[in-house]
């Protein structure tokens, strides 16, 4: 009984893992989608998951219990490179709030599949 006491137990965690599983789920089956409905469904998945994460009961960290990753970098590169075929030339918008920019005179890249694949 104690252990369903446990913070990891709480609504808020197992609302954050659903709607994450949901998530990863999701960009996992996303070689079917196009791009515009790709990015529809992502201008919603991401505010819900920075929305429960916000909601997360603080913690204290022992790591006990923590799971070991289970991405490998195969898996990785595949991702980010049906996300990147997807988004095609929409995949690559320019970083605006790197201190780097003021001393560069070559634009900072970014990638919006590198970020939804580092999520």
């Amino acid at each position: 009984m104690d252990d369903l006491q446990h913070i990891g137990y709480s609504r808020e965690v197992i609302e954050f893992v659903a709607v994450a599983k949901e998530f990863c789920g999701y960009l996992e089956g996303s070689h079917e989608e196009d791009a515009s409905e790709l990015l529809s469904k992502l201008q919603k998945f991401i505010p819900l998951i920075y929305l429960k994460g916000s909601l997360l009961p603080s913690c204290e960290s022992d790591n006990l219990g923590m799971m070991e990753e289970v991405v490998t970098e195969e898996d990785y590169n595949a991702l980010l490179a049906t996300l990147s075929r997807t988004l095609g030339e929409n995949d690559e918008y320019l970083e605006v709030f790197d201190d780097n920019m003021q001393y560069s005179e070559t634009p900072v890249v970014n990638s919006i599949s590198e970020k939804l694949c580092d999520i």
